[in-house]
C-alpha cells in the first residue's frame, strides 16, 4: 500500500526524464512485494487478495492487469470460499476497468466500436461479482450499492433504484 501511495504521488508530479524510471520502479516493487508474500505463505488468502488489490490499482497503467487481479482474487476465494469481500473486490476491479474504458472513449484515444463490447463484458463481470457477494452476505451494503451502480451504467434504471431502496433504510 505504501508503494502504491508513492506511485500515486509520483504520477501527480510534473513530468521529468527520471519520472518514468521511478514509476517503473514503484510498479515493480509493489508487484514484487505482493507476489513475494504469496510465495512465502501461499495458503494465506489475505496475501492473494492483497496481490489482487495491487494489480487492481494498476489497471489504468498496465494493459491486461485485470486478468492478473481477478486470478489473484480467485486464488484468495479458493482459500476463503465464504468470504463476501473477495467477490466484492472483483466487482470493484471490473467497475474500475469500466471507468478506464469510459475515460479512453471520452479522451478520444479509442472509438465506441472498440470500447462498447469490452465495456458490456466488464459490467457483466462486475454485476456477477456483486451478486455473488450479496448471495454470501445479503446485507453487504457496499456490494448492494455498487450493484446499483452497475445497473445504472447498464441503463437499467429500475434495477438500480431497487438496489438503492434496499440500503436506504440504513441511512434513515
Amino acid at each position: 500500500q505504501n508503494i502504491l501511495d508513492l506511485l500515486q504521488l509520483e504520477i501527480n508530479k510534473s513530468a521529468n526524464p527520471e519520472q518514468v524510471t521511478r514509476l517503473q520502479n514503484y510498479i515493480s516493487s509493489a508487484i514484487g512485494f505482493a507476489r513475494q508474500a504469496t510465495e512465502i505463505t501461499p495458503r494465506d488468502a489475505v496475501n492473494w487478495t492483497n496481490l489482487g488489490f495491487v494489480y487492481r490499482n494498476l489497471i489504468s497503467l498496465i494493459d491486461g492487469v485485470d486478468k492478473l487481479s481477478e486470478d489473484s482474487y480467485n486464488k484468495g476465494s479458493e482459500l476463503r470460499p465464504g468470504d463476501p469481500n473477495i467477490p466484492y473486490q472483483i466487482g470493484l476491479l471490473y467497475l474500475n476497468k469500466f471507468n478506464v474504458l469510459s475515460q479512453l472513449l471520452a479522451s478520444g484515444r479509442a472509438n465506441a466500436a472498440q470500447i462498447n463490447a469490452a465495456a458490456e463484458n466488464t459490467l457483466s463481470k462486475a454485476e456477477k461479482s456483486f451478486k455473488r457477494s450479496t448471495e454470501l452476505s445479503p446485507n453487504f451494503g457496499l456490494a448492494i450499492y455498487n450493484l446499483g451502480v452497475v445497473y445504472d451504467r447498464q441503463g437499467k434504471v429500475n434495477e438500480a433504484i431497487k438496489q438503492l431502496e434496499k440500503i436506504a433504510p440504513a441511512f434513515c
